[in-house]
């Protein structure tokens, strides 16, 4: 068994081994990985491929890297599990060709990567491969909506969300939109909103945003669906990405107007995005929830908590608050 780095070449390889596995989502899919580097002159992609004694790839990896003051610096995305490693079913289904695989993308990546912080998709339970190689690890929790059935979706939530949602639709106008327009509004909402959590997104990531919407609604992988007053003043939106290889809605991001003190908008958007998307999708993957109130609100829509793991190497945190620095250094200079 071997790992080496997949070529050019072998993207049509790597997306058939996207396509055989459990782990398949939007998010490892060559096109979106190779545009999310396009658009970001700063990341980097290494991708892993585990081959078999007969050249076949069994197994593989997203690496993504950033440039950081001429550093190639390992870093994870905000996006769902961009650098899980990729099984196919069939190995997944042999435990030992699965610890194999699994082993061996351990080993060469601490090795090559001895900076580096990766999360499991949730089908992938076993770590323990990693932790022979000296990884830490430690789980985490996403937040999973079954909503194919759109008439359980609103019985299924807690009864005072429930009056809530009722009471919204009475209140409020929910659809979903296109547009430079509604994407600059978002934008505005999402800048506002993430600044409470002590984020200030500058120009250059909004740019790099807007382009990757951009490219995703070309795809029909893409909805941007809002909350506004009966007389058109805009509460929340929130982008959703959609990946129609697992039948999964991404809620990405959330963006409100914060002198909006409501507490019946927010789970009837939720609900409308739910039923609305339900004729084409099974389930809503709402990432994790860093905060009680967050995790509180997220269980109350009848959501089912999902292990995962995180994984990274005995340094990654170490190795991280350099990185941050050099990210402090870089912000400044674009400004």
């Amino acid at each position: 068994m071997e790992v080496r780095e997949i070529s050019g070449s072998g993207q049509t390889a790597w997306d058939e081994l996207v396509a055989s596995s459990r782990q398949g989502n939007i998010f490892v899919m060559h096109e979106l990985q190779s545009v999310w580097c396009e658009t970001d002159p700063s990341l980097h992609l290494v991708r892993l491929g585990c081959y078999d004694e007969h050249g076949k790839l069994i197994g593989g990896q997203s690496i993504f890297r950033r440039k950081v003051l001429g550093l190639r610096i390992p870093t994870t995305l905000s996006i769902f599990y961009a650098g899980t490693p990729i099984l196919p079913s069939v190995v997944q289904d042999d435990d030992l060709q699965q610890r194999a695989v699994l082993s061996a993308l351990a080993q060469y990546s601490i090795r090559s990567f001895p900076f580096l912080k990766i999360e499991f998709h949730p089908t992938l339970k076993d770590v323990r491969p990693y932790l022979k190689e000296g990884w830490h690890a430690y789980p985490e929790y996403t937040y999973v909506w079954e909503i194919s059935d759109p008439d359980a979706i609103l019985t299924n939530i807690q009864h005072r969300k429930r009056k809530y949602v009722r009471k919204a639709r009475e209140q409020f106008l929910f659809t979903s939109e296109t547009g430079d327009a509604i994407v600059a509004d978002f934008l505005r909402l999402y800048r506002e909103t993430v600044k409470k959590f002590g984020w200030h997104p500058g120009d250059v990531w909004i740019k790099i945003l807007r382009k990757r919407i951009e490219w995703l609604q070309t795809k029909n992988a893409v909805r941007l669906y809002t909350c506004r007053t009966k007389t058109g003043e805009l509460l929340s939106a929130i982008l959703c990405i959609l990946s129609h290889i697992n039948q999964t809605v991404y809620s990405m991001y959330i963006g409100y107007d914060h002198s909006a003190d409501s507490r019946e908008f927010p789970p009837a958007l939720d609900c409308y995005i739910a039923q609305d998307l339900s004729g084409e999708f099974s389930y809503v993957d709402f990432s994790e929830a860093p905060q009680s109130n967050l995790y509180g609100y997220k269980d109350s829509l009848g959501t089912k908590s999902t292990p995962y793991w995180k994984l990274e190497t005995p340094n990654a945190r170490r190795w991280t608050k350099y990185y941050e620095l050099l990210g402090k250094i870089r912000r400044t200079i674009l400004k």
